[in-house]
């Protein structure tokens, strides 16, 4: 609840901030945080898009966007979220974007691609637990067709 109340408080400074600065890129990114915090995933993308708008390459704004979409269960548009945050983020930074781009192609039953891209994760991280299970299952799902 005190969490609550704070990511609340936060988005009341935020909105005061943006009515007199709408372009304020800290304050969208403060709003959108505490948006998705709050579990307001749909406002939440919105605001991580604002960001985009004015820095299209803001690692953080493409993640939390990718999150977004994918907790709204648009898990087509999250898996291409992902891997546009591919071409920001050096090698070593890649797993979890192909982990969770692994994860939202399983959710859309495309095993083969949800395959390859744990592999992708895997070959970053070869003790990847989350990515060793997930393809596990993949293969699974392929062999019971």
């Amino acid at each position: 609840m005190l969490d609550q109340s704070r990511y609340e408080r936060d988005l009341g400074e935020c909105d005061r901030v943006l009515a007199r600065h709408p372009n304020h890129i800290a304050a969208w990114i403060m709003k959108a945080k505490a948006l998705g915090q709050l579990r307001h995933f749909e406002e939440s993308l919105h605001a991580w898009e604002r960001v985009l708008e004015r820095k299209p390459r803001n690692k953080e704004a493409l993640w939390w966007r990718a999150w977004a979409l994918d907790k709204l269960q648009r898990y087509s548009e999250a898996a291409s979220a992902y891997y546009a945050l591919l071409d920001v983020l050096p090698p070593d930074k890649q797993v979890s974007a192909w982990y969770y781009m692994a994860v939202c192609l399983a959710n859309l039953r495309r095993w083969h691609d949800a395959i390859t891209c744990y592999d992708r994760a895997l070959s970053t991280n070869e003790r990847y637990p989350s990515a060793l299970i997930g393809k596990g299952r993949a293969l699974i799902r392929i062999q019971r067709g």
